[in-house]
């Protein structure tokens, strides 16, 4: 399975000048051809950053939005094996909010990283947090201290822990 995420971006002019983002799945099988290909997003800026499939044979997409939830927040979507929209959830505070990386867990659970402001006004921290398959938080942890600390990766422990 291969997965490719488009940017799109269209600029409207109006009364205002404002950006809507969107971002497009395809979504390719073993032999390179195209299962679907749809557009997702709301009236404001929506980005993926990452995807990960899920034991069911549908599709998570992580990133940021501006279209729903209160703020920039970090966006996560569940998709089934057609491309279309089972569940979308956003997480986080009334400031910036980022998914960078999703990863299905060997307990069947997910692990999303990235980052945030909401939680120290001062500095982005990194953000953690346990989902379950439908996108119900099991925790939540930021890290951080003086300076910006980002997460791009992680990996599961042997001993269940994570390594971030």
């Amino acid at each position: 399975m291969f997965i490719l995420v488009h940017l799109m971006e269209i600029y409207l002019r109006n009364l205002a000048k404002f950006i809507l983002a969107l971002f497009i799945i395809t979504h390719y099988d073993v032999k390179a051809q195209t299962n679907f290909h749809h557009t997702y997003g709301g009236s404001g800026r929506d980005i993926a950053y990452a995807t990960c499939e899920t034991e069911d044979q549908g599709i998570m997409i992580l990133g940021l939005t501006t279209s729903f939830g209160i703020g920039k927040d970090l966006y996560l979507t569940k998709l089934d094996n057609n491309g279309q929209i089972i569940w979308s959830r956003t997480y986080g505070g009334k400031k910036v909010d980022t998914g960078i990386k999703i990863k299905h867990l060997k307990d069947g659970n997910f692990l999303i990283i990235g980052n945030t402001t909401s939680f120290d006004s001062k500095r982005r921290d990194l953000y953690v947090l346990k989902i379950d398959p439908d996108g119900n938080e099991i925790w939540t942890h930021c890290y951080g201290g003086e300076l910006n600390e980002f997460g791009l990766d992680f990996a599961e422990a042997e001993d269940g822990g994570y390594l971030l």
